[in-house]
């Protein structure tokens, strides 16, 4: 008798994917209960309104700190 494959299931995310890592997503055939995995690629960072942590003034630029709301990441700006 021939095999007929798998037949894997819609899957589940068994790891979340953040803009720090991949997650995972596991298939299970309905079958014979089998698994395979596929990634997840990571998201965007999800940046705050950011805060001006220095003024520009007219000698010297400013800068204003954009922080993500998931991991905590900060990105600068120059305020001029």
């Amino acid at each position: 008798m021939k095999a007929t494959g798998h037949s894997w299931d819609s899957g589940k995310v068994t790891e979340t994917a953040t803009c720090k890592k991949e997650g995972t997503k596991t298939y299970t055939c309905k079958n014979c209960g089998e698994t395979k995995t596929e990634s997840i690629p990571k998201t965007e960072h999800q940046w705050d309104n950011g805060k001006v942590t220095k003024e520009a003034t007219c000698k010297e630029d400013g800068l204003k700190v954009y922080t993500c709301k998931n991991c905590g990441e900060t990105k600068e700006e120059i305020l001029k």
